[in-house]
């Protein structure tokens, strides 16, 4: 993304107004590169931080459903122990029924054990993406330049005005002491 320049105004100006206006035009034209390269840093880190957020977020997600899932197994395997044992010990159940038991058991325990799998490759492939992502967005993110240091601007005066020594610090003159106060007596 870069910024749009307005056009430039033609005037008129002798030599020097040319040369001021030359300058005035590198300083404008140097102000809106730098102004478009940290716009561009800035939209990029931007795009960085998301997919590392994402990434962070992810990771809670699959804390917490690890945290609920087992609570879940949990419950499933009480509840598959409890038919089980009263399936055994029944009298009004039939041998068929049992079987029916023992098959619904092993069907809850490879669904537990598919959904499983399919959550973590799933999470698998969102990490890797955000990783992907976030390395893409570092490497694609242009450096700002560093600032150019301004000139310094020289003067034609000599003498004693260009070499004064800037005066001391925590140092007062005898003029500007203040004299001591008294104590009033009580």
């Amino acid at each position: 993304m870069t910024l749009i320049r307005p056009e430039k105004k033609k005037g008129r100006g002798g030599k020097r107004a040319g040369v001021r206006d030359r300058r005035f035009e590198e300083m404008v034209e140097d102000a809106w590169k730098r102004q478009s390269e940290r716009m561009e840093h800035a939209i990029s880190g931007g795009r960085r931080q998301a997919a590392s957020m994402a990434g962070r977020l992810l990771a809670l997600e699959r804390e917490v459903f690890d945290g609920v899932f087992g609570i879940v197994c949990q419950a499933q395997e009480r509840s598959e122990k409890f038919f089980r044992e009263h399936a055994k010990d029944s009298d009004w159940l039939p041998p068929e029924g049992q079987e029916l038991v023992k098959a619904w058991v092993k069907t809850l325990e490879s669904g537990r054990k598919e959904f499983r799998r399919t959550v973590d490759k799933s999470h698998d492939l969102l990490a890797a993406y955000f990783e992907r992502l976030e390395e893409a967005e570092k490497k694609t993110r242009p450096e700002p330049k560093p600032k150019a240091k301004a000139k310094k601007r020289t003067t034609a005066k000599t003498g004693s005005a260009a070499k004064k020594k800037p005066a001391a610090r925590g140092k007062t003159t005898a003029a500007k002491k203040r004299p001591a106060r008294k104590k009033a007596a009580v």
